[in-house]
């Protein structure tokens, strides 16, 4: 089955003139590529963490310069500002439920929608999680992201 498929290919390609490596070398590139673009999709999209008083919470893994990091997207749907404090746990390839440094977290959300996902920017540090920050002892493999507690008040 494999020296028809191989000799199809071939037929194919010397009609049209492609040397038979050419050939060999797209259908493999475009078998791989097609896989790291789903697999890429697969950690890009975003995952709900907590919902408390209309404020929803979400993150994305990603990466950053060779280094995983999470965003955080805050989507507050009242019609008013809201203050949020929280604090995070992470799990790593070595540690699960790892506390962000047992601190607690604070912001002002206006209306809507609150993101960061540039990595060049760091407008919004709180939206933006490096794993240097969760492990500064070892090359850290984001592998989860959840709130411990989540507090939202009326501004």
């Amino acid at each position: 089955m494999r020296i028809f498929r191989y000799e199809w290919l071939m037929a194919i390609g010397m009609q049209r003139g492609i040397k038979p490596f050419y050939l060999l070398f797209a259908a493999l590139f475009g078998l791989f590529s097609s896989q790291d673009i789903f697999a890429q999709s697969e950690r890009s999209k975003w995952t709900p963490v907590k919902t408390a008083s209309n404020v929803d919470v979400l993150y994305q893994l990603s990466t950053c310069d060779g280094t995983d990091v999470i965003f955080v997207r805050f989507v507050n749907r009242n019609n008013y500002p809201v203050r949020i404090v929280w604090k995070e746990a992470f799990d790593t390839q070595v540690e699960k439920n790892t506390l962000g440094k047992g601190v607690e977290k604070s912001m002002l959300l206006p209306v809507g929608e609150t993101v960061n996902t540039d990595c060049n920017r760091d407008q919004l540090p709180e939206c933006k999680i490096s794993a240097k920050q969760i492990a500064p002892h070892y090359r850290a493999s984001i592998q989860g992201y959840r709130l411990t507690e989540l507090t939202v008040t009326k501004q």
